[in-house]
């Protein structure tokens, strides 16, 4: 009986583990991820695994990576990603480019 009530228990958790986790920055601005962490001191956000970020600019999807500088507005992503600028440009997985974007600019520059 302990062993049943041990496993029920870490598939509650794992199930726990795996939900999406949404964060709002203001009603503009959207991320979500599987994974986020942040580090106060360097003011750093990072989102993991099927991460998405959605501004009235920018939509990036499905992203293996995205780190947010919370402290300069400024999106880096990596690993595999779509993304749709202005609504009009949606490039699908990218692979090894890299996408930068900065908060209110015109421009995002892919490396």
């Amino acid at each position: 009986m302990k062993k049943l009530l041990l496993v029920a228990a870490l598939a509650f958790c794992a199930g726990m583990y795996a939900q999406e986790t949404v964060v709002k920055k203001d009603k503009d601005t959207e991320f979500k991820s599987e994974v986020i962490s942040i580090d106060k001191d360097t003011k750093m956000m990072e989102l993991l695994d099927n991460a998405s970020f959605k501004t009235e600019k920018i939509k990036i999807e499905n992203a293996d990576k995205i780190v947010f500088n919370m402290a300069t507005n400024e999106i880096v992503v990596t690993g595999k990603y779509k993304y749709s600028f202005d609504g009009e440009v949606t490039v699908g997985a990218m692979g090894k480019k890299e996408l930068r974007y900065k908060l209110g600019e015109s421009t995002v520059y892919v490396n």
